[in-house]
């Protein structure tokens, strides 16, 4: 037989009377939950001094009794409830409940965490709007697209503002897949604002060089010329810096 302490809130617990047990220790205090886990030195003790702790609401220690005792899916159950949504996740994902993972990390804000388990899990709308959620409209169109949902991913694409660090990026993303559509105007619409910007730095001058290229692929070769063109007046070896990038 597994042996409790003898003191009232253990012998409480070994009568398995959770809730009286569960009252004892809030007169005690919560600052006892730590002490009574010391105490604690076998799964059996462990176990009812989890769901004790579970009752009292103290759910914080009582996922460390869980977590010792090997309760893996209890302590992800009672971290969720204390609000610990990214350690929760980790307990879920250890059993295997990833789609409970997935939903923790979406309330703590880890959305490429989250978006990683929904992609791995071919879940690519969910993935996608996490993305989205973590202001990253790149990764959210592209797994749009591989959902087969351009639909999603055009408008997303189209309302980046010029100031966004991504606005090249959606730009040249929403060119070519409006080019694929064939839908000539409105790609090189979408494209013309890039045109306009002046070589300074690196990024502008790949920003030329990858809407060059776009538009040499979707055949209309007479406009990368002419980008060509403005690279070599600027002194820039394009195709070194396309073997580069």
């Amino acid at each position: 037989e597994e042996i409790f302490p003898e003191w009232e809130i253990w012998q409480a617990m070994k009568a398995s009377d959770f809730p009286a047990a569960a009252q004892i220790y809030l007169r005690l205090g919560s600052s006892a939950g730590w002490s009574l886990l010391d105490e604690a030195r076998n799964p059996k003790t462990l176990a009812a001094l989890g769901e004790t702790l579970f009752q009292a609401r103290d759910y914080t220690v009582a996922a460390e009794a869980f977590r010792r005792c090997g309760d893996i899916l209890r302590s992800a159950q009672c971290l969720s409830l204390a609000g610990l949504n990214e350690e929760a996740a980790h307990f879920f994902m250890k059993c295997g409940e990833r789609a409970l993972a997935a939903q923790h990390l979406e309330k703590a804000h880890a959305w490429d965490q989250a978006a990683g388990i929904y992609r791995e899990d071919r879940l690519y709308l969910d993935a996608a709007r996490c993305q989205e959620r973590g202001d990253d409209p790149v990764r959210a169109a592209a797994l749009y697209l591989k959902a087969k949902r351009p639909d999603l991913a055009l408008p997303l694409l189209q309302g980046i503002p010029p100031h966004h660090r991504q606005y090249a990026q959606c730009r040249l993303l929403a060119g070519k897949i409006l080019f694929q559509k064939g839908q000539h105007d409105l790609a090189l619409g979408m494209l013309g604002p890039l045109m306009q910007v002046e070589l300074q730095g690196d990024e502008r001058i790949e920003v030329f060089y990858q809407v060059a290229l776009l538009l040499e692929t979707a055949c209309e070769g007479a406009k990368a010329q002419d980008l060509y063109g403005i690279l070599q007046k600027n002194n820039i070896d394009f195709i070194e810096w396309g073997q580069k990038v």
